[in-house]
C-alpha cells in the first residue's frame, strides 16, 4: 500500500542541470488513496473522506445567501413573514435559472407562490 505522504523532493534533469522540486500530495492522489486503497478495509470512513475532499473550499454561496437575506430584511420591511421571506429569497435566487429555461415569467412565479399564501 502506498503512503500518502505530505511532500516529497523530486529530483529531475533538465537539460545539462539536475532540479529539486517539491511535489505535494494533491487532490487527485488523496482521493484515489482513499477510493482504491481504503475503500475495502474502512468503508464509511472512506466514504466520509471522499464526500470531505470533494467539498468547496469557499463561502461564496454562503455569502451571497447571506446578503440576499440582508436586503430582503431592513427598517422597511421588519414585520415580513418567514414563509413569505423564503419565496423572495427563492425567486431572487432561481430568478437568472427561469430565465434561461424559459420557463414561467417572473410574474406567474410571484403569483402562483402568493396564491400559496393566501389559501394557508
Amino acid at each position: 500500500m502506498p503512503t500518502l505522504t505530505a511532500r516529497k523532493e523530486v529530483e529531475q534533469t533538465v537539460g545539462k542541470s539536475k532540479v529539486k522540486k517539491v511535489e505535494l500530495a494533491g487532490l487527485p492522489l488523496r482521493l484515489k488513496f482513499w477510493t482504491v486503497h481504503m475503500a475495502d478495509s474502512y468503508p464509511a470512513l472512506a466514504f466520509v473522506a471522499n464526500r470531505v475532499l470533494r467539498m468547496h473550499a469557499t463561502t461564496c454561496a454562503s455569502e451571497r445567501n447571506w446578503s440576499l437575506w440582508g436586503n430582503l430584511f431592513h427598517k422597511a420591511r421588519n414585520r415580513l413573514g418567514q414563509m413569505r421571506a423564503m419565496k423572495l429569497i427563492f425567486i431572487r435566487q432561481n430568478d437568472s435559472y427561469a430565465a434561461k429555461r424559459n420557463a414561467l415569467s417572473d410574474e406567474e412565479v410571484v403569483m402562483q407562490l402568493l396564491a400559496g399564501d393566501e389559501e394557508e
